[in-house]
């Protein structure tokens, strides 16, 4: 009886102490310090000379940022070329506007123009994006992704992102566009504690950005590249319906692919853009409209001092009945023109495009190699008891985790004709040596 007591007091004891404990949590919770506070804020520094129509493109997004009228200097110059073409100039101005070919109405103000001066206000909608598409999401998973997702890595927060330890200052956001656009031009943005979309898109970044926190640039950029060709399902529904009122679309900004996983071009790129300028690269929303073919976007981005072009919408299946994703454009130049009908020739950033023409792209295939347990695999192989063994592997864990696996690789005619009697093959294209195997 006594060894009873004894036991429900100590009993009573540990339940006790265990309930401070978590009181004593609880009020350590409420006390966290929100990462933003005590920093000094800033604004984005606004052109005060045009010199060219990037100026003008710059100048417009800013007032599109803060939702003012806005005036600037314009060179004799860039004058006359906007007195002979006003209208041409202005229209593409606006369309390479990170936020401006989003808006709800732009007026540019030439009054002044003989004076060398003009004028400008964007207007921008105060609610968007919405309303997502019915698309069937994606559910194949290139192998060399799930095993990055196996690695155990630690929690990141706010303060161990590189654009937050170096930037051009911190600018106050309320919303998606603000948040992209801030970061693209190398400020760090900051959000209301209570802001729900903000804190979900970046929370979902950390949670990205955390499998290559430590890696080398090509080793970063190659595994946010994969979680966006994984992760994203291309919105085909809303693009199929071209509607007027496409600013209530979560696929054309962040939402699309933060709080859905399916975007447009549009909301492809700017969420590749946004993680990779959080993690310290210069990279570019690369803005294109085409006649007989619409719009297009895609990044250009700086790797080891290089310029490349990286399309996140062209490496990944677009169509119902395509499976295989298309390495070709993780980083490119102008030479991905040969790999489809599309033709990559934006003018938004004419000098960057000049340095894309015959910088050498990166063979995924032959640069990477991934590990299963201790042995590493080589994706460019002509050896079929390699092949064989890291499918058989894929089978394991298909079968295991109820998914299905694209696992890539380049080889000889003679390899692929081999692995096509007994495997689910299919190539790139007609005739090339990068095929998959999906189980």
């Amino acid at each position: 009886m006594i060894v009873n007591n004894k036991i429900r007091k100590i009993s009573l004891l540990i339940l006790i102490m265990a309930c401070l404990a978590l009181i004593f949590s609880a009020c350590n919770l409420t006390k966290e310090k929100w990462f933003a506070d005590g920093i000094q804020t800033t604004e984005l520094k606004k052109i005060e000379i045009i010199k060219n129509r990037e100026d003008l493109t710059n100048l417009i997004d800013y007032s599109a940022f803060y939702q003012r009228r806005v005036r600037a200097q314009v060179t004799d110059g860039y004058k006359q070329i906007l007195k002979d073409n006003f209208d041409t100039e202005t229209r593409w101005a606006v369309q390479y506007g990170d936020l401006a070919h989003n808006a709800e109405e732009t007026q540019i103000y030439d009054a002044e123009l003989d004076s060398g001066f003009i004028e400008v206000f964007c207007k921008m909608p105060q609610r968007y994006g919405y309303k997502t598409g019915n698309n069937e999401k994606n559910k194949i998973y290139t192998l060399d992704y799930y095993l990055l997702t196996k690695e155990k890595n630690k929690r990141i927060s706010y303060k161990d992102l590189r654009l937050f330890k170096n930037n051009k200052g911190f600018i106050k956001v309320n919303n998606s566009e603000q948040l992209f656009y801030a970061a693209l031009n190398g400020y760090f943005p900051v959000w209301g504690k209570d802001n729900k979309v903000l804190n979900k898109i970046m929370n979902d970044c950390l949670e990205i950005l955390k499998f290559r926190h430590n890696k080398n640039e090509l080793e970063r950029i190659r595994r946010t590249y994969l979680c966006m060709i994984n992760e994203s399902t291309y919105d085909s529904d809303v693009q199929r319906k071209r509607s007027t009122d496409y600013r209530d679309y979560a696929a054309y900004y962040l939402e699309g692919f933060f709080l859905y996983r399916q975007a447009v071009c549009d909301g492809l790129t700017k969420a590749y853009a946004l993680l990779l300028a959080l993690d310290g690269f210069e990279v570019y929303h690369v803005a294109d409209v085409k006649k007989n073919f619409g719009g297009h976007a895609y990044n250009y981005v700086k790797v080891n001092g290089k310029y490349y072009l990286s399309s996140i919408t062209n490496s990944i299946s677009t169509g119902a009945s395509d499976r295989i994703r298309d390495y070709r454009y993780f980083l490119t130049n102008y030479r991905a023109n040969d790999f489809d009908g599309y033709k990559f020739q934006s003018e938004e950033f004419p000098t960057i495009k000049e340095k894309l023409i015959n910088i050498k792209p990166i063979n995924y295939h032959s640069t990477y190699t991934s590990k299963i347990c201790t042995r590493k695999i080589s994706f460019n192989t002509d050896d079929p008891k390699k092949i064989k063994s890291t499918i058989r592997y894929a089978e394991r864990v298909s079968r295991m985790k109820k998914i299905r696996i694209e696992i890539q690789f380049q080889s000889s005619e003679r390899t692929i004709e081999q692995m096509s009697n007994n495997y689910d093959v299919e190539r790139l294209y007609e005739g090339s040596n990068i095929w998959a195997c999906f189980v």
